[in-house]
């Protein structure tokens, strides 16, 4: 999910790291560039980002993140990606 104001979004992530994210949604054309937005992936902590880049309803996300919460999403997404490597 993707918040901006008081609106949210559903969006599929196509890709996501530490330092940020790539989702699509079919509200792009409601969010600017440089907005603050809240990414509120499942099963995690929200993260606030910025729009950094906008391309045909993908919005490209800057996660605003202390280190500590970085390093924490990051161990989080190691625990995805071995999850998901495991299954396949």
């Amino acid at each position: 999910t993707l918040r901006s104001g008081s609106k949210q979004y559903a969006c599929v992530v196509l890709d996501i790291s530490p330092g940020g994210a790539a989702v699509w949604t079919e509200a792009s054309g409601e969010v600017p560039e440089g907005a603050a937005v809240l990414f509120e992936p499942q099963g995690h902590a929200a993260a606030p980002a910025e729009v950094v880049r906008l391309s045909g309803g993908v919005l490209g996300l800057m996660f605003l993140l202390e280190a500590d919460a970085r390093r924490e999403l990051a161990q989080w997404l190691g625990g995805l990606r071995d999850a998901y490597s495991s299954t396949g």
